[in-house]
């Protein structure tokens, strides 16, 4: 029962989320991806359309550190790397002009 209101609201969440997306309200779409992770840190959607909605408000280094944390996430608790999907993802952010600082 708790496993199916979890997989509940982070469906409600994933499309309050793509509804923001669409209405162009960025930031409302982050905070419910913020949200989601909060409730499981290992949705690699979640991250991505973090990236995507960072990205989209020209705040690249912020988008290269939600990467990141992905990335690190994943490799502690899984010991994965982040999907070839994600990968895309931040290789369009350091082609926008992003130079990573590591």
């Amino acid at each position: 029962m708790q496993e199916r209101l979890k997989n509940g609201f982070l469906s409600t969440i994933t499309k309050l989320g793509k509804d923001c997306e669409q209405e162009e309200s960025f930031e409302k779409a982050i905070e419910c991806y913020e949200r989601g992770l909060t409730i499981d840190n290992l949705e690699e959607t979640f991250y991505q359309c973090l990236m995507i909605c960072c990205q989209n408000l020209g705040r690249h280094a912020k988008a290269a550190k939600i990467y990141h944390r992905c990335r690190d996430t994943l490799n502690e608790i899984l010991g994965i790397g982040p999907s070839h999907e994600t990968e895309a993802i931040y290789k369009k952010i350091l082609a926008s002009g992003y130079h990573q600082r590591e």
